[in-house]
């Protein structure tokens, strides 16, 4: 593989390893039945913001959908977002330009860095916008401005996840793919914020043991219509819950800029990483490497996808839980 981009270096930064079995290898999670995972969702919210901005359709494409095989409430939460996006902000306030195709950097002769750029816009003069955040401006300076559109979950930090773009790897990525294709400097990249609405899960108290318990916890007797207690047994009944206030997805945005010198930083740690990948391409395969074994299991999100293949030597082919695909599919370009 001649170029990095920057799911390859995502997940190269998580595991060495499990960068080999993805993008050399070609092996992936295999997902059966409706999907509700975070994945999911972002595509199918990104290509009903890309159906709007190019077509002014809020609208997902019933042929993302039958390849996303989303369960009915992740397509409906897609669907808010995307809908509820277009009534806040019908209009972009600068006029767009957009690409079909990633864009590449040269890194040398023989390796280039890859981003995709959704659309751009040129920012006439210093100007400041309202970030949707209490109290919060954003000041845009002249120039070349990156619009990006994120999904994100509320039960993560916002401060935090916020932060994390004043060093995000993305930014760069797509600031030095824009520069090399303009010939010009780029500012920065203007985020849209797309907060799913916070899952309210109600709480009943057993008159039994008086705990708190999840609604869902509960077992239900279809011979007394009553509802069991899932730690004391005691049966009661249980009302349904009734939202007092539609839950609404939050919208807000958020700028990430590089100055010359981190670009040039940045594209010295991309261009070290796809060399590093070059060494573990040949037939010793991860091997040559050592594997990241403390994110074999994340605290949230549970085992690698590799988790067998790096922990009990399984062949891929024998893991039931993977699949052969196009590694590089999700770019639109030929396969590897």
């Amino acid at each position: 593989m001649d170029f990095i981009d920057y799911s390859q270096y995502k997940i190269w930064s998580k595991c060495p390893w499990a960068w080999y079995w993805r993008y050399i290898q070609g092996y992936q999670r295999k997902y059966t039945g409706q999907r509700k995972d975070a994945l999911c969702l972002g595509s199918l919210v990104h290509d009903g913001l890309e159906n709007w901005g190019r077509n002014q359709l809020p609208s997902i494409r019933d042929n993302v959908v039958e390849e996303m095989t989303p369960t009915p409430e992740t397509l409906s939460s897609a669907r808010e977002l995307v809908e509820e996006y277009a009534r806040l902000y019908p209009n972009e306030e600068w006029e767009l330009h957009r690409f079909e195709e990633p864009l590449k950097f040269p890194l040398d002769d023989k390796y280039s860095g890859l981003a995709k750029v959704d659309a751009y816009f040129y920012n006439e003069a210093p100007c400041q916008i309202e970030s949707g955040l209490p109290g919060y401006e954003l000041t845009l300076s002249p120039g070349w401005w990156i619009r990006e559109y994120k999904t994100k979950d509320a039960t993560s930090n916002r401060a935090n996840w916020n932060q994390n773009w004043e060093v995000n790897m993305q930014a760069s990525f797509q600031m030095l793919a824009l520069q090399a294709h303009i010939g010009e400097p780029v500012q920065g990249v203007l985020v849209s914020v797309l907060e799913k609405p916070k899952l309210y899960i109600p709480k009943r108290k057993c008159k039994g043991c008086g705990d708190q318990y999840e609604m869902g916890l509960y077992i239900y007797n279809s011979i007394t219509e009553l509802y069991q207690c899932p730690a004391c047994s005691v049966e009661q009944k249980l009302s349904a819950y009734e939202p007092k206030v539609r839950a609404i997805p939050q919208f807000y945005r958020l700028v990430a800029v590089r100055n010359e010198q981190q670009l040039i930083q940045a594209k010295s740690e991309i261009y070290r990483v796809m060399l590093e990948m070059a060494l573990i391409e040949g037939p010793d395969g991860p091997y040559r490497t050592v594997p990241t074994r403390e994110n074999c299991v994340h605290p949230i999100y549970g085992l690698c996808e590799y988790y067998k293949l790096d922990n009990y030597g399984l062949f891929p082919e024998d893991d039931e839980n993977l699949e052969k695909k196009d590694p590089v599919k999700y770019l639109k370009i030929e396969g590897v």
